[in-house]
C-alpha cells in the first residue's frame, strides 16, 4: 500500500524528471487502487517532499495546453493552492456545460494531493488497470 501511494505522490516528479515518458506510461507502471488513493493518504506522502509538491505544479502547467483536464495553481496571495478544470477553451468552441468548481486549499501540499487524486482518477478512466 505504501509503495502505491508513494508512486502517486511521486508521479508529478517522475513526469518532470523523465521528460521522455508520458503520463499514460508512468500510470501503467503501478496498480492504481482508487480505494486507497485518497487525498489524505497522498498528502501524508507529499508532506515530507516539498520538491514533489512543486513538481505537481510543474506537471499541471506543462499539461494545461495539451488537453482539457484538471489544473493546479497558487492562490492569489500565494498562501495555498487551487484546483479546477481546464474547460474554458473547449466551451468557446462547443456548447459545453461549465466545468467543476474551483477548490481552494490552505497549503500547496493539500492542493497537490487533491490534484494528484483527480489526475489519477482521470488516468484510470482512460487507461484502466486490473484494480480500477
Amino acid at each position: 500500500m505504501e509503495n502505491h501511494i508513494e508512486a502517486i505522490a511521486r508521479f508529478g516528479h517522475d513526469y518532470m524528471t523523465l521528460r521522455d515518458v508520458g503520463p499514460a506510461t508512468l500510470f501503467q507502471r503501478f496498480q492504481f487502487d482508487p480505494r486507497l488513493a485518497t487525498a489524505d493518504a497522498i498528502h501524508r506522502a507529499l508532506i515530507d517532499h516539498p520538491d514533489w509538491v512543486q513538481d505537481w505544479f510543474g506537471y499541471s502547467h506543462s499539461r494545461r495546453h495539451v488537453m482539457p483536464g484538471w489544473h493546479l495553481g497558487h492562490t492569489r496571495d500565494a498562501s495555498g493552492a487551487v484546483t479546477g478544470a481546464y474547460v474554458q477553451w473547449i466551451r468557446a468552441s462547443i456548447d459545453a456545460p461549465p466545468g467543476p468548481p474551483t477548490s481552494k486549499f490552505t497549503s500547496e501540499s493539500l492542493g497537490a494531493a487533491e490534484f494528484a487524486r483527480r489526475v489519477m482518477e482521470d488516468l484510470a478512466t482512460n487507461f484502466p488497470t486490473s484494480l480500477t
